[in-house]
Formats: structure tokens, C-alpha cells, sequence
């Protein structure tokens, strides 16, 4: 640690300095990229379970109509038409395990079939794949489209095919939010104690910036051609990564994902 009176000649002179040459510190505590649209912890919850469900355990809404199927067998009081009933919603299900993507050759067979015979019947015209994937798209896209209320009252439209890691990149829940600005309070006052760290490593590169600037323009005959009389150095990194835990670079400009966020009320 430095001195009170050494901290007070380090502000000095690094604020003479910076009036010549500026030099840019990193920021020693970062902050991780924040979701700007906070969810109620129930709407929250409840997309992240129904997205990791459906991406993750497909088969449980089957395994849940089997288990009701045969609670309903065992159960002595249950109806005839309720086990029926129940045999029959499950028979409706389909297995969430689907059969790979079709080849393009695959695709184009089918695509020139469903052509003739609409051609010959006079029901519809040659259509592209390009085109027939992109109506299927739009119809996928507006099928089962969620309108999600924020806590500051605005609402938004989430499509029903985001992945996980899309929907964490735009939504947080409240007690997620509550605890970043916490952790965001913590890392302000740890920066505001910290800050002769950084000072002394802006004064250092800033002092090198002046002598190299000074042999640079006497070198090329510029200015009044002195040089300035002092030790050359290095640049310095006062958090290095043998003493501190590296910085984790960050992406700081988030870009919506086309198909996540509708339009916002």
C-alpha cells in the first residue's frame, strides 16, 4: 500500500499528465452483460421450464400421460370412460423422438410430387423450396407466440422456438435483477477503494506516452527538439495475471436474435 501523501502526488501529477496525453485504464471489475427486460419470477420460471422441457426431456408430457394412464388402471374408483379417455390421449401423442432432417434430393422428390399432382387437380402453382420453407417458417413462428409482462408494465411478444441461451440473453427474472445491482454495488465500492491501482498504472503509461513522444518528435525534428531526461521504460499492467484473476472479455452491445423479441407495448 502507498501513503496518504503519496496517493495525494500520484493524483497530482497524474492529472497534469492526462491533460497532454490521455491513457485509458481497464475497468478492474467489469460487470457481466445484464438483460435488460425483467420478467415476474412466475413468468420467469415458467418459460425456463417449459423451453429446458421441450429441448431437454421431450418425452415427459408421453411419460406423464402413460403415469396418468396408469394411476387410472390401478385406481378401483375410476370410471371406464376416464381410463378411455386416457388411452386415447395417448394414443394422440407422437414421440418426441423425429427422424432426421430430409436430404435436399429428399426434398425436392417430394416437393416436384406435391407439384404435379396440385398442377394436375389446377389447385396451385410451382412454388420453390426457399419459398416453401419460409411459409413454413412464418406459420411455425406465429403458432403459440407468449405475450410476457415486465415488471415496469410493458409487454412482449416471445416466440415459441427460443433456444435457452437466447431467452437468458434478453430476460432475467427479479431476483436475478436485484442481485446484479448487489453484485454491481460491491463492484463500485471494491473500484472505489482500489483506485490508487489503477491511478499509479495511468500515471506510469502516461509518463511513458511522454518520453516516447518526446524521442519521436526529436527524432523527426519537430518541436524545439528536447528530449526529456529520464529512464525509458516499459508500459505497465498493474493487475497482472500471476497476482489477479484475469478480465473476462465481455461482449457489451447485446444484438437481438431475429425471431426472439417481438415488438414491445
Amino acid at each position: 500500500m502507498i501513503s496518504s501523501a503519496e496517493e495525494r502526488i500520484v493524483a497530482r501529477d497524474a492529472n497534469s499528465l492526462a491533460s497532454n496525453l490521455a491513457v485509458a485504464v481497464p475497468n478492474p471489475h467489469p460487470l457481466p452483460r445484464i438483460p435488460s427486460r425483467v420478467l415476474s419470477e412466475d413468468d420467469y420460471t415458467s418459460m425456463i421450464s417449459e423451453i429446458i422441457e421441450r429441448d431437454f426431456f421431450p418425452d415427459l408430457p408421453k411419460l406423464r400421460a402413460m403415469r396418468a394412464l396408469l394411476d387410472l388402471q390401478r385406481d378401483p374408483a375410476a370410471s371406464e370412460q376416464d381410463v378411455m379417455a386416457a388411452h386415447q390421449r395417448l394414443q394422440q401423442m407422437t414421440p418426441a423422438s423425429v427422424a432426421g432432417t430430409p436430404s435436399y434430393q429428399e426434398m425436392k422428390e417430394r416437393r416436384h410430387m406435391d407439384e404435379a399432382q396440385s398442377v394436375a387437380a389446377g389447385r396451385a402453382k410451382p412454388t420453390s423450396i426457399a419459398a416453401e420453407r419460409s411459409t413454413t417458417m412464418q406459420h411455425r413462428q406465429q403458432e403459440g407466440v407468449k405475450k410476457l409482462t415486465l415488471v415496469d408494465g410493458r409487454t412482449v411478444e416471445v416466440t415459441p422456438h427460443v433456444r435457452l441461451d437466447k431467452f437468458q440473453r434478453h430476460y432475467t427474472s427479479e431476483d436475478n435483477a436485484s442481485f446484479e445491482r448487489i453484485i454491481a454495488q460491491e463492484k463500485q465500492q471494491l473500484t472505489d477503494k482500489e483506485w490508487w491501482i489503477e491511478e499509479c498504472m495511468r500515471y506510469h503509461n502516461t509518463r511513458h506516452l511522454q518520453l516516447q513522444d518526446s524521442v519521436d518528435r526529436a527524432g523527426r525534428g519537430e518541436g524545439d527538439g528536447k528530449v526529456i531526461k529520464d529512464l525509458q521504460y516499459t508500459k505497465h499492467q498493474a493487475r497482472n495475471a500471476l497476482m489477479f484473476y484475469p478480465q473476462e472479455h465481455s461482449s457489451e452491445g447485446g444484438v437481438e436474435e431475429r425471431g426472439l423479441v417481438g415488438r414491445t407495448d
